[in-house]
């Protein structure tokens, strides 16, 4: 990592990454709502072109 890069960094969101996980836990939904949310959420995502040999990742932040 060359230097000019630490600069693109902000602090407050590396301290509060993950905190959304704590804040709005979803342990307590029933597994049929999960689902509905699950579905929903990603009904966009091109699930027919996915094989056992795809790797994806979550790139962002926000």
């Amino acid at each position: 990592m060359h230097n000019k890069d630490k600069k693109n960094i902000n602090l407050e969101v590396v301290k509060g990454f993950g905190e959304e996980w704590t804040l709005f836990d979803q342990s307590s939904l029933p597994p049929e709502e999960r689902e509905q949310i699950f579905n929903q959420y990603f009904s966009i995502f091109p699930w027919k072109l996915i094989s056992e040999d795809s790797e994806g990742f979550d790139l962002g932040c926000g």
